[in-house]
């Protein structure tokens, strides 16, 4: 079975940094994407039809993704605190940005995205803002129902592009008049 990915990235230009990045992809997930593929047990209290945060990834002018050196080892103390001191923050983490796995916890993929993508920003972003950047962002997406994110959902229930976990319950040419909806 191939796969059906759907990110819709938004792009954030930073103008004044001094970094290695020149703007931040924020980076969205749909269950059928992960959850659909044998083998891949997935959450059964996710909402299928819901996008949630897949991450924020720093990006260079020619619009790939950077791929960081490791933190050191003792920074995972450091990231932790910044939602354990903070529980309106933790809150939000795991409203905006849950894991689907059933294998893995929410606090995990917070980790692993900042490992993988967050780490790139550090010179630019105390680990804090990072982390609330992120669920500002995704507060606004999801506007109270009547955000992008809501946007494309109901178009997608439209098209009945959500009827189950399987590829050929949806066409990319459906996918992409949905979202061309949005964008247009």
């Amino acid at each position: 079975m191939s796969g059906i990915y759907l990110f819709l990235i938004m792009f954030i230009r930073l103008t004044s940094c001094q970094s290695d990045f020149n703007h931040l992809a924020f980076v969205i997930q749909w269950p059928p994407t992960l959850c659909g593929y044998s083998g891949v047990q997935c959450k059964p209290t996710i909402n299928k039809q819901r996008f949630t945060m897949h991450g924020v990834w720093p990006g260079n002018s020619t619009g790939h993704s950077l791929k960081c050196s490791l933190p050191p080892q003792h920074s995972e103390e450091y990231v932790k605190d910044v939602w354990e001191k903070d529980a309106d923050l933790a809150k939000q983490l795991h409203n905006y940005w849950p894991t689907f796995l059933l294998t893995n916890t929410d606090e995990a993929f917070w980790m692993r995205e900042w490992e993988v993508h967050g780490y790139c920003t550090k010179q630019t972003l105390p680990i804090a803002d990072y982390f609330q950047g992120a669920m500002r962002i995704g507060e606004k997406l999801e506007g109270n129902k009547k955000g992008l994110l809501a946007i494309v959902r109901n178009n997608f229930l439209t098209a009945g592009i959500f009827s189950q976990y399987d590829e050929a319950a949806y066409k990319m040419s459906d996918l992409k008049i949905s979202l061309g909806k949005v964008t247009t």
